[in-house]
């Protein structure tokens, strides 16, 4: 019976190295796996900024290009918001009821 006792304490023991070795690996896998991340998001969030400043910088041009007349032309079928360009409640209200009066 001694000897059946050993063998499964030697294969106990054999498995317990087995499984340590795994693990080892796997944290090292980890580890290295976690730096590219850490990298790609470091890249992902730069990226995300230059196109914030990007889109900044082109909204800034195309108003600053618009015509300085005073009025920016209506572009959009939307009534909605050329009523609100052409002065919206105000107008309404000072045309209708008189009141806010220009």
């Amino acid at each position: 019976m001694q000897p059946w006792i050993d063998l499964f304490r030697s294969l106990g023991e054999a498995l317990l190295e087995v499984w340590r070795a795994e693990l080892a690996t796997l944290q090292d896998d980890l580890s290295r796996s976690g730096r590219h991340l850490g990298v790609a998001l470091g890249l992902f969030g730069a990226a995300v900024v230059l196109l914030f400043w990007t889109v900044g910088l082109l909204l800034f041009v195309l108003i600053a290009l618009l015509p300085t007349s005073g009025r920016v032309p209506v572009t959009t079928d939307d009534p909605g918001v050329a009523w609100a360009s052409r002065g919206g409640w105000a107008r309404t209200l000072s045309t209708k009821a008189g009141l806010f009066r220009r």
